[in-house]
C-alpha cells in the first residue's frame, strides 16, 4: 500500500542495488524511451538517479515527491527541496505538486484557490530550474474543478486540463497520474 495514512504497509529499500541494475542494463545494451522517477526516499538516492541520468538515454521525468499542502512530508529534513531541486536540473520534464514547485524555488506556499498569473508564473520560474516542460499538478481556479497545467519553455505553450473535484485526499493519485 502506499505509506500515507496507512500502517503496516511493507518496505524494501533497494538504494544499494539501483548501481548495479543499471550496470546489468548497460551490459544488455538496453534502449530506453524514457527514465522516470517518483518518491526518492534519500539524498543518496538522488545522487544515484542524477548519475543514472549521466549513464542512460532517454527522456527524464521526474516527479519530485516530497511534499502536500504546503508541507514536506516528514520523513525528509529541510534541505531535501535543494537536493531534489538538482535532479530536476538535469529533467526534460517535471511534475510537481503546487506545494513541491514552491519548496523547489524557496518561496512560500500559497494557498488556492489560485489566479492563472500565479500560476502561469510559477511555472515559468519552475523551467528556469532547467526543465523545459512543466506539468504543475494540483492546480484549481475554484472549489469545483481540479487539475493540472503544461508548460512548454520553448515555445511557450501552456494547456490546462481539469476535472469535476471529487472531495476526499485519496493516497496515490500522483502515481496514478
Amino acid at each position: 500500500t502506499h505509506t500515507g495514512g496507512f500502517t503496516g504497509f511493507t518496505y524494501r529499500d533497494l538504494t544499494e542495488d539501483i548501481t548495479s541494475i543499471v550496470d546489468h542494463w548497460e551490459t544488455l545494451d538496453l534502449g530506453f524511451d524514457a527514465i522516470y522517477t517518483g518518491f526518492l526516499g534519500s539524498f543518496e538516492q538522488i545522487d544515484i538517479i542524477s548519475e543514472t541520468f549521466d549513464r542512460l538515454e532517454g527522456l527524464r521525468i521526474v516527479d519530485p515527491v516530497m511534499a502536500d499542502d504546503g508541507v514536506l512530508y516528514p520523513v525528509f529534513d529541510s534541505n531535501f527541496p535543494k537536493g531534489m531541486r538538482k535532479l530536476c536540473e538535469k529533467a526534460d520534464i517535471i511534475l510537481p505538486n503546487i506545494t513541491e514547485a514552491c519548496l523547489m524555488l524557496e518561496e512560500e506556499y500559497v494557498e488556492g484557490p489560485y489566479t492563472p498569473e500565479y500560476i502561469e508564473g510559477l511555472m515559468e520560474r519552475l523551467s528556469g530550474i532547467g526543465a523545459k516542460k512543466v506539468v504543475l499538478t494540483g492546480v484549481y481556479f475554484d472549489e469545483n474543478k481540479l487539475g493540472a497545467v503544461t508548460y512548454d519553455a520553448e515555445t511557450g505553450e501552456r494547456s490546462y486540463y481539469f476535472s469535476d473535484r471529487v472531495p476526499g485526499y485519496f493516497h496515490g493519485t500522483g502515481d496514478v497520474f
